[in-house]
């Protein structure tokens, strides 16, 4: 059986780094591919560096937003325009081992009853030889994990089946943060058919903070972000108290954006705030959200993290 895979690359202002993800593709030990970028209204030399390589190889496809319309509307744009049924989401500064096409391939035809197919990831800073952390998926709990926010995968670790994720309806274009997160726990809850490899890491994702410019508005986004996602899920499941972990995530997020400086203690409790009082309207859970008041202000008190403090809360909240 023969295994074709459309891989969509999502490239913002990635002028940077998308030729390398571009060749880290095209560089493949495995032919049976097509390579589709969506740029999102770029104002770098991103299109520039794209066009150029997709003169020179009939596999790279360049489809070009006509104004900036987000990372989910271009991941849909492109599983409406690719051809084949395995699907594989980049980001346009994400980086494929030379065999993970082959690799995936190979699964694949030896589990082919399923509906997406997990992989594990390196993450690394400058250079991918230098690995910052391997991010292994475990092969249970699954949905617990998401709801939780102890994350089992990113985006650029499954294959999905195409027809499955069409099913879904794509990416909800409504969530500017917690995008693939948000699209992997509604799978879940929809019963995907998940086949988890233990194959060594055959993808990077680099870490980077450059890209942020106003730091404000990124926990903004990243506080909006996460309290969709607790409002969707919670209203699906009252009885699962794991999402609350999800919140404990985003606490964490602001009191590191507080340590480093990137934002003041005075922005930071009222982003927390804010937050804590829109999940009590959802939720009406007092108990849990003064426990979560509780989280944020022993843990703002301190410049460093308190061993075992977030451990001891998350059983208490998530009991």
């Amino acid at each position: 059986m023969k295994i074709s895979f459309s891989i969509i690359i999502t490239c913002f202002n990635k002028g940077t780094y998308i030729e390398e993800t571009l060749n880290s593709v095209l560089t493949q030990n495995y032919s049976d591919y097509e390579i589709l970028v969506i740029d999102d209204f770029s104002n770098d030399d991103s299109v520039k560096k794209i066009s150029v390589i997709a003169e020179n190889y009939a596999t790279v496809k360049l489809v070009i937003n006509n104004e900036n319309k987000g990372a989910n509307f271009s991941r849909n744009r492109g599983l409406d325009n690719c051809k084949y049924n395995y699907v594989i989401f980049l980001d346009g500064d994400d980086l494929l081992h030379e065999n993970c096409l082959l690799n995936r391939s190979r699964v694949i035809k030896e589990n082919l009853l399923n509906d997406l197919w997990i992989f594990s990831l390196n993450s690394f800073y400058e250079k991918k030889e230098k690995v910052h952390t391997v991010w292994t998926p475990p092969d249970c709990d699954l949905l617990n994990r998401f709801l939780s926010h102890r994350l089992p995968w990113s985006i650029s670790q499954p294959v999905w089946r195409k027809d499955f994720l069409s099913s879904l309806g794509g990416f909800d274009v409504t969530f500017i943060r917690l995008q693939d997160v948000e699209l992997h726990t509604r799978a879940l809850f929809k019963g995907a058919r998940v086949f988890v490899s233990k194959n060594p890491p055959d993808c990077y994702y680099r870490i980077s903070n450059a890209r942020i410019l106003n730091f404000e508005r990124y926990f903004e986004n990243q506080i909006q972000g996460g309290l969709m996602y607790f409002k969707k899920f919670y209203r699906q499941n009252f009885e699962n108290k794991m999402i609350f972990g999800t919140l404990l995530m985003l606490i964490d997020s602001v009191w590191e954006g507080k340590t480093s400086g990137k934002i003041t203690i005075i922005y930071a409790k009222k982003l927390i705030d804010d937050l804590l009082t829109s999940v009590l309207l959802v939720s009406h859970d007092k108990k849990r959200v003064k426990q979560l008041h509780l989280y944020w202000n022993i843990k703002s008190r301190f410049n460093f993290n308190l061993k075992g403090l977030r451990y001891f809360f998350t059983k208490l909240i998530i009991r």
